[in-house]
Formats: C-alpha cells, sequence, structure tokens
C-alpha cells in the first residue's frame, strides 16, 4: 500500500459531493460564486484557514492523512494566489489607491506561496523524515523494517 493510495470510499463520497453540487452551480453559477467568496474569506478573516493549514502540517497528522494535507494545500495556495491576483489586478487597473490593494495583495501571494511550498516539499522530501525518529549509528538514515528488532 502506497502512501498516495486512498480508499474506493473516500472517491464515492467525493463523487457524491460533486453530484450534489454540480446542479447547484449549474442552476445558480451566481449565488454559488458570492456563496464561496464569502465562507472563503470568513475562513480568511477569522483565521481558521491559517489553523487548518497548520494543523496539516504537522508530520503526525500529514502521516495519517497526506491526501487530504496536501489537498488542502493545493486548494488553499491557488485561492490565494488567485486573490492576490484580484487585488493585484486592482491595483493595475487604477481602481483603488495604488497602496490600499497592495496590503493585502502581499499577504495573501506570501501565504499562497508557503501553501504550495508545503506541497513541493512533501512531494521532494516527506515530512515523516523530518520527525525526531532514531537514526542509523553509522549512516544516520532512517531505519528500515530490518533494523528495527522486536525485544522482551
Amino acid at each position: 500500500m502506497t502512501r498516495w493510495q486512498f480508499s474506493l470510499r473516500s472517491m464515492l463520497i467525493l463523487m457524491t459531493l460533486a453530484a450534489l453540487a454540480v446542479p447547484l452551480v449549474a442552476k445558480y453559477p451566481t449565488t454559488t460564486l458570492l456563496v464561496a467568496a464569502a465562507i472563503t474569506w470568513a475562513m480568511f478573516e477569522s483565521g481558521a484557514i491559517f489553523q487548518i493549514v497548520d494543523a496539516f502540517s504537522k508530520p503526525a497528522v500529514y502521516d495519517r492523512h497526506p491526501f487530504l494535507a496536501t489537498f488542502t494545500w493545493v486548494i488553499t495556495g491557488i485561492i490565494s494566489i488567485a486573490a492576490s491576483g484580484l487585488f493585484w489586478w486592482a491595483v493595475v487597473n487604477g481602481e483603488a489607491p495604488f497602496w490600499l490593494p497592495l496590503i493585502p495583495a502581499v499577504a495573501f501571494a506570501v501565504f499562497g506561496i508557503y501553501c504550495l511550498g508545503l506541497t513541493w516539499t512533501s512531494f521532494k522530501r516527506p515530512l515523516a523524515a523530518e520527525t525526531n525518529l532514531p537514526r542509523h549509528p553509522t549512516s544516520g538514515a532512517l531505519p528500515s523494517d530490518e533494523d528495527v528488532t522486536m525485544t522482551a
């Protein structure tokens, strides 16, 4: 079983949620967009997004739920970069004073890059390698299954 394998049950739940969301989005696109933007903004303002990303960044949580952690990082990073792009567009378009949209634009860009950076480093170097596991005395590598022995 690999780290990125997920169950059939999880896929069926995801497909059920998508099947429920598609007709709602097709029938009421403007309302759905407004509700999604309001929920995202409220979660950013309350700090819930930061708490969620921080919780999934811990190695113990990441080892148990790697797919959910990576999905959270990618979606949060993309939404943050998109929100930053909207604020940058307001700067370039001249609809607001030059410095006013730069404050959230820079904040969203930094947070989005941080989330996407977590995703990149998790693929490049798994977070489990950063935990304080006992290392091999000579090579410094993490112990393999053959190195671990049970003693009574």
